[in-house]
Parts: C-alpha cells; structure tokens; sequence
C-alpha cells in the first residue's frame, strides 16, 4: 500500500508541472531608441520607435466617446513612435507623452499620404499627461506621410498639424530594420 501512495505521489507531482513555451511573444517586435536626431526629437525627452510585425491596429471607441488603439493579429506592421518626457522626481502624475500609431500593409512597399489619406493607415495621435480636456487619442487629419519598407527595413516621415490638442512633436524622421 505505501509502494502504491508513494507512485501516486510522484505521478500527481509530476503532472503538476506547467508547460514551458519557447516562443518569445516579442520576437516579431523591434523597438529602437532614436538617436542622432534631434531635430526630430525634442531635446527635453526620449524618443522610441517600436515596429510590430504580424500586426493589425484596430481604433475603438470606450463608452465615453473616447478614442484607443488595439493590436490584434493580422498581417501589416504597426509603427508605434513614442516620445516621453519624465516628470519631477517627487511628482505621481508628472510624465508626459505622445504617441503615434498606423499601419503599414504588407503589400506596401512605398506610400505617399496627404490629409485625407492619413485614416486609410489608422493614423492617430496619442496625449499622455495629467491634462484635462487634451489626453487621449485623435484621428491624424492633416499631414503628409511617407512610407518606404523593403523585406528588412522600414522608413517613414511623417509631418502633421493639428488644431486640438496642443502637441511637441510634428515632424517624425524614422528608419527601422524589420
């Protein structure tokens, strides 16, 4: 009987344990630190392009009205650029950041898109701050984006205006291996 407890034990603690996965959900994501141009990111933060391959942006809308990006499975590569500014050491809710997020399908070797032409790609702009009235996501409506991706590398320049909210980056020069 002990002979049978002990089997029963070792099988049930071997039976427990977890599976282990060995593929890497970050693997089809490459995300650079820009530097070397400062005209394009301001002096005061860090810029960071992030390109997620396999990718589809899906723009939702909460219960409030409110604009939110959403990476799903698909087959376009997403551009994610992020420009951030740390807050005052002491402070809770003192970062600040913009984001832009779009689209680029695979088919797509070169694009040239002005105003209009910016929601095909899913441009939206994205305020992160503790200010009232202006954080959150907007439609890209206005501006003028350029679009190159080969088999390994992918480069854009993206310009914009835009009325609401006020913003610290309009002009984005970005080149990206895949």
């Amino acid at each position: 009987m002990r002979t049978f407890i002990f089997f029963i034990s070792i099988l049930t603690i071997s039976a427990c344990k977890t599976k282990v996965d060995s593929v890497n959900p970050a693997e089809n994501n490459v995300k650079e630190e820009i530097k070397g141009l400062e005209s394009e990111c301001p002096e005061a933060g860090v810029c960071t392009v992030e390109l997620f391959r396999n990718k589809n942006l899906n723009i939702k809308e909460d219960g409030t009205g409110a604009l939110y990006p959403e990476l799903v499975d698909g087959a376009n590569v997403v551009v994610q650029y992020t420009y951030s500014v740390k807050g005052p050491e002491g402070t809770v809710d003192g970062d600040y950041s913009e984001t832009i997020h779009f689209e680029v399908p695979p088919s797509a070797e070169t694009l040239n898109l002005k105003d209009a032409d910016l929601k095909n790609l899913k441009l939206v702009f994205g305020k992160h701050c503790y200010c009232k009235g202006e954080a959150g996501y907007y439609f890209v409506e206005k501006g003028n984006l350029t679009v190159n991706k080969s088999t390994d590398a992918l480069s854009f320049s993206l310009t914009f205006e835009m009325e609401h909210p006020e913003h610290q980056i309009n002009t984005i020069v970005s080149s990206s291996s895949l």
